[in-house]
């Protein structure tokens, strides 16, 4: 069953592989764009504006989870086992949605209210907090071609995004304007998110035309129970490295903290490609959740490539980290190679644990994997404290490296258990709940 007129669903190795490359390039062309716009914006407000900038968008960018709470992880995942659930999901989840930006919002509101004594950095709070909530919008909207699998509209929309947001800088450059300039700045990432959203919503309904809202609230209850693992998932996922810079900086200093975030900074480039891979398999394991053979195949394709791939990427650091350092940062911060080596070598666990991730994310054990990257988080933060008193910046490498290969082994091990138990019925499993039955 196709959810896009005229189109079919694409499978197997090939329509992996293609949804994999048209998201490549758009998300390359995307990073490019936005590394540009942050030069830009940077030599437009100059260090003290920038900062303020800053702090406003470090400050928002997590209500992006409050304001989708899963639920576009969740739709992707029933909808794509399920085409059926199209109707139900998209009509109360985007109703749903409607509500939980107004909530975050609210937040947003509140908290740059109590903890922002500087008025321009409130305002700056305010309109960025507007954008945020817009772009989670556009992600779920997005979403339906990642449930279609035609992956090639959400790299066009991506693109478009990123021109938009870059046109409007541009633009900025060469007409004065009488606004303060941070606060400029951030009125134009709303005017791009509004611009965006109206776009994808575009697209959203010539693939989708029956859009209307539904207000089951025994629905969204349930939905909202259910999502809320894949947010916390993805905010441990993110505290896990943030913990490692605070402890750092209240151990070493700001210094080594800087030197510290200075190579994860270069290493989260190298990220792109586990990340969209595991993106492009979400739709697809939820849909040979059936049949874990067929997954199976999946991972011995796709697993040892990405393993290939980790390695290569960890040669490249240390034969040109040293360079890549002092062009992007500058030789003060040549110290920082010092340190990229160890850092290095979390790019293989981490170009192996999104698709993990996802497997068990399709497979309905999100509950299970919250837990285990619960405790992985608060492991990381003791070994890390543990480790950096004796060995300093290297200690806390050390600590999350362990953890995320001990992540990476338990996750493998969760999977295989599961096959195992499938291969009880003949090798064709029906998930039911999370749970397996004939």
């Amino acid at each position: 069953m196709s959810i896009i007129p005229g189109g079919k669903m694409k499978r197997g190795f090939s329509g992996v592989t293609k949804n994999f490359s048209v998201l490549i390039i758009g998300q390359t062309i995307y990073k490019v764009c936005s590394f540009v716009i942050m030069m830009i914006i940077a030599r437009f407000l100059g260090p003290e504006d920038f900062g303020r900038f800053s702090y406003g968008l470090s400050f928002v960018w997590i209500f992006l989870f409050l304001a989708d709470f899963g639920l576009t992880d969740l739709f992707i995942r029933d909808v794509a086992a399920n085409k059926a659930l199209l109707e139900k999901y998209a009509n109360n989840i985007f109703a749903l949605k409607i509500i939980m930006g107004v909530v975050s919002y609210l937040v947003i509101f509140l908290m740059g209210f109590s903890l922002s004594s500087d008025p321009i950095k409130f305002i700056i709070i305010l309109i960025l907090g507007a954008s945020v909530i817009m772009d989670s919008f556009s992600c779920f909207l997005r979403s339906i071609f990642s449930i279609a699998e035609r992956m090639e509209y959400q790299a066009f929309l991506m693109v478009i995004e990123a021109f938009i947001e870059l046109g409007l800088f541009i633009f900025v450059l060469f007409h004065s304007m009488s606004l303060t300039k941070v606060i400029l700045v951030a009125v134009i990432l709303l005017i791009s998110s509004s611009l965006n959203n109206v776009i994808n919503f575009h697209f959203f309904l010539k693939f989708y035309k029956k859009i209307r809202l539904e207000w089951d609230f025994a629905f969204w209850k349930k939905k909202l129970l259910a999502g809320f693992p894949f947010m916390l998932i993805y905010i441990l996922g993110l505290i896990n490295l943030k913990v490692d810079i605070i402890i750092v900086s209240r151990m070493l200093g700001d210094r080594a903290a800087g030197l510290i975030n200075s190579d994860f900074k270069l290493l989260e480039q190298f990220f792109i490609v586990p990340s969209i891979l595991s993106f492009v398999l979400l739709p697809v394991f939820s849909r040979l959740s059936v049949s874990l053979v067929k997954i199976q195949k999946l991972l011995r394709t796709f697993l040892p490539l990405m393993i290939i791939a980790g390695i290569l990427a960890v040669v490249f650091c240390h034969i040109f980290g040293r360079t890549a350092i002092n062009i992007v940062y500058g030789a003060e911060f040549s110290e920082a190679f010092s340190y990229f080596g160890i850092a290095s070598w979390l790019l293989l666990p981490f170009f192996v644990k999104p698709i993990f991730e996802k497997l068990l994310f399709g497979l309905g054990r999100e509950m299970s994997l919250c837990v285990l990257y619960f405790f992985g988080a608060v492991l990381n933060a003791v070994l890390a404290i543990i480790l950096t008193a004796r060995f300093g910046i290297n200690g806390v490498l050390i600590a999350t490296l362990t953890c995320e290969v001990l992540l990476v082994i338990i996750c493998t091990y969760s999977y295989k258990r599961i096959y195992k138990n499938s291969l009880k019925y003949d090798g064709d499993s029906i998930l039911v709940n999370g749970s397996l039955s004939q």
